[in-house]
């Protein structure tokens, strides 16, 4: 088991770092270059930047074509990269099938492969089914579907839930088995994050990192450390100025959380309407504790 850094000990901000061109962080993946892989959650391109901020050095297209495919997480398995949709209806509770996102490409963005069916496998779960059957005609943010983290640990990918919750008002995480026949729903854990669902979920260097945030429209922000197998352990970090959607874990053992700015003020605006040349969003690096 994982020997837990005490509460008490916190993780120290390094510093934060900007990047520009694009507002609304959601899923994230660190290349082997060390360069930091963003999706936009309203659109399909993946943004490449340096870690040293600034503009998108390229993009890349995952072809998903035009409607909005929501994606969330980012997780690497084996040399192959993944990329989850959330998987939930829009904020009128209408269907959005191009939501419905689970792909994977090589680690230079090639070779892109969807994997259909894992919102069918996962309503059919005996263990997590009844409570995603009563939440899918929901709209996200009102107690419906939402997934918003992934992680890679072994041979399964595990995906996290901002919402739903359980009944006991636990955070959901899942995990998936890659079949040739399909995905395949394997074990689920329910964790205490105070109310809280999964903003974002990574997993290195034998430790689980877990952003939790509201399930709904509103809620605070935390991190968590976990062990996978005792409950999730909060480790303090100054959060409460950002909008944290996405963390990744870098070469050198630091956390960087990015902040879906989207909706920050931007002149006059919200960043997600201003010119692309004013969209920015910020990355804090945190020292984890330990």
């Amino acid at each position: 088991m994982l020997a837990l850094a005490s509460c008490a000990e916190p993780a120290v901000p390094a510093h934060d770092i900007l990047f520009r061109g694009m507002c609304d962080a959601s899923g994230a993946w660190v290349s082997p270059r060390g360069e930091l892989w963003v999706a936009d959650d309203e659109s399909s391109e993946i943004r490449v930047f340096s870690m040293d901020g600034g503009g998108p050095v390229r993009t890349v297209d995952l072809g998903l074509g035009e409607g909005e495919a929501d994606l969330e997480g980012a997780a690497e398995q084996s040399g192959v990269v993944y990329w989850i949709a959330s998987h939930g209806r829009n904020k009128d509770a209408e269907p959005r099938p191009a939501r419905q996102v689970l792909v994977a490409m090589a680690p230079d963005g090639t070779g892109v492969a969807r994997f259909p069916g894992l919102l069918p496998a996962l309503l059919a779960s005996p263990d997590v089914g009844p409570v995603l059957r009563t939440a899918e005609p929901r709209a996200p943010k009102k107690g419906g579907i939402a997934i918003e983290g992934l992680a890679a640990a072994g041979d399964r990918l595990w995906i996290g839930f901002r919402s739903p919750l359980d009944a006991n008002g636990n955070a959901l995480v899942v995990s998936v088995e890659l079949a040739a026949g399909g995905p395949v729903v394997g074990e689920a854990r329910h964790l205490d994050l105070g109310g809280r669902g999964v903003r974002s979920l990574e997993y290195a260097g034998g430790s689980w990192w877990i952003v939790a945030g509201g399930a709904g429209p509103t809620g605070s922000a935390g991190l968590y450390q976990w062990d996978g197998a005792a409950s999730p352990v909060p480790v303090p970090a100054d959060l409460a100025d950002l909008n944290p959607e996405a963390l990744v874990r870098l070469p050198d053992g630091r956390l960087a959380i990015l902040s879906d700015d989207g909706t920050r003020p931007v002149g006059g605006g919200e960043c997600k309407s201003a010119p692309v040349a004013e969209r920015s969003f910020r990355g804090r690096i945190l020292k984890p504790p330990g």
